[in-house]
This record gives C-alpha cells, sequence and structure tokens, in this order.
C-alpha cells in the first residue's frame, strides 16, 4: 500500500510515520512530501535513513 505524508518532518507527520514503521502485518511504501529548502533538515534526513521516500 502507498502511502504519502505531508508535514512527516513535523510532531504530528513524525507519529504517523512511526506508527507506519512500526507495524509488522502490513507493509508501507511511504513518500513524505517536504519542501525542497527542507531536504537537507536533520528531521527530513532521519526519514531518509529510515527508509522513506522524500
Amino acid at each position: 500500500m502507498k502511502v504519502a505524508i505531508l508535514g512527516a518532518s513535523g510532531t504530528t507527520g513524525r507519529s504517523i510515520v512511526d506508527g507506519l514503521l512500526s507495524l509488522t502485518e502490513i507493509k508501507f511504501e511511504t513518500t513524505a512530501l517536504v519542501r525542497p529548502s527542507s531536504l537537507e533538515k536533520p528531521d527530513v534526513v532521519d526519514l531518509k535513513m529510515k527508509g522513506i521516500t522524500i
């Protein structure tokens, strides 16, 4: 299942991403939509390291 998340580096978005990643019975292809100016922010880099497509 494909999921796109707006605001994935914010508080609510981060909770949603963590929840999706913690599910073991369903695998999600997760994409975070971020502003180009945010690509190098630590929160966005962390999402990349977790396997989230940016």
